[in-house]
């Protein structure tokens, strides 16, 4: 049939229907399809590259010992670069860059629409929507809600900064260390310069963390309209 060359009475390469290269124990390796496909483990790629590992773990290493190393796909601009991610042969996941756009998409499969997009040279992140309008936008078209979930299982908060530049001016969230309270605090510590505090009954407080009413104030107040009293209400000085 061909090329058939032999070690020590095995075959290790021979031609049958394409190049195929064997092991000492006469198990295809790699083969080299008429059509220019190649297989790692398969005698049959569907792809210019098919690698299966069959029953054991598969894997693709890319090493450099002194430089870099890395793994490139490419397409024309009218064309999308597309990473499939696969499970028993149905796409679940894609990553690519659609044709004539530069954007990195990821795109949910039984969803049937983008999960999220990476717009080029702004680098804003879209969750929902493949058209971010800031740094991060979150679009859901359902009824359900739209939710940005922050989220502590340790014993620290579980928090939001502000800042300019390198300073922290400002952070909100839940002090973990403080009976679960809303806090916003000058700052990125929730426990010191606490500016106002919600606590878990709905009490607020402002210049205290304690709050003893429904709006508890420490320091003065200045009002340039009315303050209304409604049921019978009442303004009690406290203490100090």
């Amino acid at each position: 049939n061909g090329l058939f060359l032999e070690s020590t009475g095995n075959p290790i390469i021979r031609h049958s229907n394409g190049l195929v290269f064997e092991d000492s124990d006469g198990t295809d390796r790699v083969y080299f399809a008429d059509g220019g496909n190649v297989g790692i483990g398969t005698n049959a790629p569907s792809d210019v590259l098919e690698v299966n590992a069959g029953t054991s773990n598969g894997g693709l290493t890319v090493r450099s010992s002194t430089d870099n190393a890395w793994v490139t796909i490419d397409a024309p601009a009218d064309e999308a670069a597309i990473l499939n991610i696969q499970e028993a042969g149905t796409t679940k996941w894609q990553i690519y860059r659609e044709l004539n756009d530069s954007n990195l998409t990821f795109y949910d499969n039984a969803a049937g629409s983008p999960a999220m997009t990476i717009k080029s040279n702004s680098g804003s992140v879209g969750i929902g929507t493949i058209a971010p309008e800031a740094k991060l936008s979150v679009v859901q078209n359902n009824t359900s809600q739209s939710s940005i979930q922050i989220r502590q299982d340790g014993t620290g908060d579980a928090n939001l900064w502000f800042s300019l530049g390198a300073t922290t001016l400002f952070s909100i969230g839940v002090d973990n260390s403080d009976a679960d309270k809303f806090k916003i605090a000058s700052g990125h510590e929730l426990e010191t310069s606490t500016r106002l505090t919600i606590d878990t009954s709905g009490n607020v407080g402002i210049g205290t963390t304690d709050p003893e009413a429904k709006l508890s104030v420490v320091g003065s107040i200045s009002a340039t309209g009315d303050i209304a009293l409604n049921d019978g209400g009442s303004i009690t000085e406290g203490d100090g």
